[in-house]
């Protein structure tokens, strides 16, 4: 009957005490049943308290947000457009290099004279684009510095806003350096210090490429820059 196979049962399965119930003598039978109930009892106990904690679904949570001060990095911008067009063909100490732009602007619109610079060595246009890049920079490279910074970018023609950590910026709060290619460009200061990240500790620039020239006729970018952009 079930008795039997209770007995059977006990005898070969793995359950805790409940083999000892049936195999130890009367008064440890009851020490192991005991011990029996109570891990059943535990077990049941721990279970629903699961299940009613798992229905609940409990969220406990901690955000820390740890930061350090550390320094502002290191910002830079120039103007694609090394040198103004018109300052360049009307200024003596640019004469090398308004002969050079003549040629290469002679070039493209098919009215060859002269070919100093060897930038008619090729029919196609990006070779003579590079070709008469190269040598605007060996040119520049020969001009004093007061003079490639006559004929770059001030900081005001180049930034229409600034802010950082909410302050209005100005040109003092910048270090000018000529760029080999780019002219005259312009570094933010570094020796500023930032505690927190966000918005309010951002640097903020409006900064504006513009093309207008005195002469009205003509973009005051020499023919080698392919684009109005910093």
């Amino acid at each position: 009957g079930f008795k039997r196979l209770f007995f059977d049962f006990s005898l070969w399965c793995t359950i805790a005490c409940l083999k000892k119930i049936v195999t130890s003598v009367k008064w440890l039978a009851v020490m192991f049943a005991i011990v029996f109930v109570l891990m059943v009892v535990a077990f049941v106990a721990i279970s629903v308290n699961l299940i009613v904690k798992y229905f609940k679904y409990p969220a406990a949570s901690e955000l820390k947000l740890l930061t350090k001060s550390q320094q502002f990095p290191i910002f830079s911008f120039c103007n694609e457009n090394p040198l103004k067009r018109s300052l360049v063909d009307t200024d003596p100490a640019f004469a090398e290099i308004a002969k050079m732009i003549k040629q290469f602007d002679d070039y493209e619109l098919k009215k060859i004279t002269k070919d100093d610079y060897g930038i008619g060595g090729t029919k196609m246009k990006m070779q003579r684009m590079t070709r008469a890049k190269i040598m605007l920079r060996l040119m520049m490279n020969k001009l004093s510095e007061a003079d490639r910074r006559r004929v770059g970018y001030n900081f005001t023609e180049l930034v229409s806003q600034c802010t950082f950590a909410g302050k209005t910026c100005t040109s003092a709060d910048f270090t000018s350096f000529l760029h080999p290619d780019y002219g005259v460009c312009y570094s933010f200061i570094t020796d500023r210090v930032i505690s927190r990240p966000g918005a309010d500790t951002n640097l903020r620039m409006l900064l504006t490429a513009n093309q207008d020239s005195p002469r009205f006729t003509l973009f005051d970018f020499l023919p080698t820059t392919e684009s109005a952009t910093m």
